[in-house]
């Protein structure tokens, strides 16, 4: 079986999802600026990314059942491919409708981080799950520094080569369909299976509708309650997250180039946080603590973005925001993980990457709004006090979690 050469499949993961959010880094930098090329507002690009985590909160855990029942390998593959048709069908946008449409259609695949953290989980044990999640965060840091700043490269070579799509301002979401469809062909020939159990799960025991498949239906309320503290992390980042090419647009007039570089700069330490200083952190302080110190420095973060009048003091918010969530993500991650059944581990990240998904359905919407009708710093303050509210729910939570899920705290 594939678990015999844990190191392997970890490697191999790791750069698939890490390709795949180059393409995803191209476009999260893109869209707000693609949708301001429609003359959307500062809502409606609010809701151009809430439509997307609509459908992957509907659709996840879905595909996290089906990745438990017929493997990781087809349900990744599939959600790679998904993903690349819908970066093709934006990089020949001609209307604001159609690229609702585009992101919705990515949304309903976006099944690869979720499955992802189940392969993950695969070819790990208990004691290194939470290095396992930061291998994942790492990728997804380290996307976060190529896509963007790729996103800069080929949004001035696509000015150069035209204005119309598939050019100008398109040019990188047909670059982003190109990296996707080549790291598809890259999965097909490398990847193999990681689940160790595929076929036992009955189709009695498994049939759910996709109503009944989201984070509200988990049974162990430990897994519930940790899943909520998830559910409000990512209700903050997103809120803000959106609202921050707005507004260094609009506070320091930073164009599309300018914005993806700043974005690269962020991704890179995120990449060190969850690749490098989790690992070293975990077996520290454990868990929970990192939990908390992540929270804390998210909080004040968000708050100090609010303020921020000057590109550097900007900038040192950005690195407390990257260091806070490269810490939290990873460690909230495993600790639902560790507190779930073996065999429900696909489900039970589903179910996670759902309530991830209702957040950033919430998020963008009310930063959109909160930008646009009361103040440009409104959502990032909104941010902290959805943070602090995530801190109270693991304070709740810091005594009820049973011990042996957790590592040996120093």
């Amino acid at each position: 079986m594939f678990k015999k050469n844990a190191a392997t499949a970890k490697k191999i993961v790791f750069f698939i999802v890490f390709i795949d959010l180059v393409g995803f880094g191209i476009f999260i930098t893109l869209s707000p600026f693609l949708a301001r090329h429609f003359n959307a507002s500062a809502f409606e690009i609010g809701l151009l990314m809430s439509c997307y985590s609509i459908m992957q909160f509907l659709f996840s855990p879905f595909w996290g059942r089906m990745s438990d029942r017929y493997g990781r390998r087809p349900i990744l593959l599939l959600s790679i491919l998904g993903g690349s048709l819908s970066y093709l069908g934006l990089a020949f946008s001609y209307s604001l409708w159609w690229m609702f449409v585009c992101r919705s259609f990515a949304g309903l695949f976006a099944a690869n981080i979720s499955t992802a953290n189940a392969a993950i989980v695969d070819v790990t044990d208990k004691e290194n799950r939470a290095a396992g999640m930061g291998l994942i965060g790492a990728a997804f840091g380290l996307g976060f520094i190529v896509g963007p700043a790729l996103g800069s490269a080929f949004g001035y070579l696509g000015h150069q080569l035209g204005e119309q799509p598939p050019f100008g301002l398109f040019f990188p979401a047909l670059m982003a369909f190109v990296i996707t469809v080549l790291n598809f062909i890259w999965a097909y020939f490398s990847l193999q299976e990681t689940h160790p159990a595929i076929g036992k799960a009955t189709l009695v025991d498994r049939r759910s509708s996709l109503v009944e498949l989201n984070f509200m239906n988990t049974s162990n309320p430990v897994v519930f309650r940790l899943i909520v503290v998830f559910f409000l992390s990512n209700f903050a980042m997103p809120l803000m997250e959106v609202m921050l090419f707005p507004l260094v647009s609009d506070r320091f007039q930073w164009g599309f180039v300018k914005s993806g570089i700043g974005f690269a700069l962020v991704g890179l330490f995120m990449a060190f946080t969850q690749g490098f200083l989790v690992r070293k952190t975990i077996p520290k302080w454990g868990e929970r603590k990192t939990v908390v110190i992540g929270l804390v420095l998210l909080v004040i973060s968000y708050t100090a973005i609010a303020f921020s009048f000057s590109i550097g003091m900007l900038a040192v918010a950005m690195l407390i925001l990257a260091l806070g969530q490269g810490l939290s993500r990873p460690s909230l991650l495993a600790m639902v993980s560790l507190a779930s059944e073996e065999e429900e581990q696909g489900e039970v990240m589903g179910a996670s990457q759902s309530a991830a998904s209702l957040g950033r359905i919430l998020g963008p919407m009310l930063g959109g709004w909160l930008y646009t009708n009361v103040s440009h710093g409104s959502p990032f303050l909104a941010a902290a006090v959805v943070a602090i509210f995530g801190l109270m729910g693991v304070f709740h939570l810091y005594k009820q979690l049973p011990d042996q899920l957790l590592r040996k705290e120093a």
